[in-house]
């Protein structure tokens, strides 16, 4: 006979690993809050386009989409 134990699920509430979820969120949340600054310079961090060799990608001729599609007929 296979079954599942049931130390296998998690009980409502609690984390795989037997904490609450609302501990696990909390604890959580202070780690992100520690990181604030680095997200914040994150946000700073941009590519600038203007360096990259060749011309820009223009993804509506890579993939092929112009126009809207309002009008579309399918025979």
């Amino acid at each position: 006979m296979h079954y599942i134990s049931r130390y296998a699920t998690p009980l409502p509430g609690l984390t795989p690993n037997g904490r609450r979820v609302s501990v696990a969120r909390d604890a959580w949340m202070k780690k992100l809050e520690n990181y604030t600054e680095w997200f914040k310079k994150q946000e700073s961090i941009k590519a600038n386009e203007s360096l990259r060799p060749g011309k820009p990608t223009n993804y509506d001729e890579l993939f092929g989409i112009d126009g809207s599609f309002r009008q579309l007929s399918i025979d």
